[in-house]
């Protein structure tokens, strides 16, 4: 068969995580500035805080969701009332527009991180959490030089202690008869990476699915590493079996997620009310013809 249905399920465990207009004043529990890039990136350096940058655009449900959980937190709230100076741009603004595409913002939500000295040491692409921005940023204040450097015409340095370590995924993999026991994701030979290029890691326990009962399917990507950032997020938001439907008569393939895994029809579509009161779109499906 083209399609393959898989069942994944998702233990984020390292690396890594966007809106002006998109972020109405009060709508969010974090408080974002109502300046411009450069006098809100000024303002950062001048009161020696954190320049946090959030892009985002209305069409994007990973940023409302974020908004309804990670920017509603009262710690992460407080938090950068304090240490933080925090803008949010809509990449659907004139604005945004140039600021996207001058930092290679190619997916939503995408955050940076500048220390106070203006220079940029986080990027993230994805969910991220209230704890997740909060160690990033009380790790990025713990740093007195910037973890990236660039001279004139000398490539890139690294401070020593912050490369990468290598990492392995302890996981249980059994995929078309094969077992696994270890992915070792580690490469002794290749080239540093900056920090803020690495990639996301995942802990994944794999398994055929039963094309069996119903689900809500959330999304359709061309991109598999969308798909865990999303499966991931709606793990954590509704604690529900994620699915992803592998579809292979597409090119390029097509990845379908799915979330729920419910004996009838009548509950997957409870499921799918109780998604819409959280304005998110869904789409109930029968495994079977899949």
């Amino acid at each position: 068969m083209l399609k393959t249905i898989l069942f994944i399920s998702f233990f984020l465990i390292a690396g890594m995580g966007i809106l002006i207009a998109t972020k109405p004043a009060g709508s969010t529990k974090v408080s974002f500035s109502d300046l411009d890039w450069s006098a809100a990136k000024q303002k950062a350096v001048d009161e020696k805080k954190l320049f946090f940058v959030d892009f985002d655009a209305s069409y994007c449900m990973t940023c409302r969701n974020m908004d309804k959980t990670t920017f509603m937190d009262n710690e992460l709230a407080d938090y950068i009332s304090k240490n933080v100076l925090a803008l949010s741009v809509d990449v659907q603004d004139f604005d945004g527009v140039g600021l996207a595409q001058e930092y290679n913002v190619e997916a939503l939500p995408t955050m940076l991180i500048f220390d106070s000295k203006g220079n940029l040491q986080h990027r993230f692409v994805g969910y991220k959490s209230a704890k997740d921005l909060i160690k990033t940023f009380q790790e990025t204040q713990t740093k007195t030089e910037p973890l990236i450097t660039t001279q004139p015409d000398q490539p890139l340095s690294y401070e020593a202690n912050n490369n990468a370590k290598a990492k392995k995924i302890n996981a249980n993999v059994s995929l078309f008869g094969q077992s696994i026991n270890s992915i070792d994701i580690s490469s002794p030979t290749a080239e540093p990476k900056p920090i803020s290029d690495l990639a996301t890691l995942f802990e994944i326990l794999v398994k055929k699915q039963e094309a069996k009962g119903f689900s809500v399917q959330v999304g359709s990507f061309s991109s598999y590493e969308m798909v865990l950032e999303q499966a991931e997020m709606m793990r954590e938001l509704y604690e529900q079996k994620t699915i992803v439907n592998v579809d292979k008569s597409t090119s390029p393939v097509k990845y379908r997620l799915l979330v729920g895994n419910f004996a009838n029809r009548l509950d997957a579509q409870k499921f799918q009310e109780t998604l819409k009161k959280n304005k998110m779109d869904g789409i109930v499906k029968d495994l079977q013809t899949l």
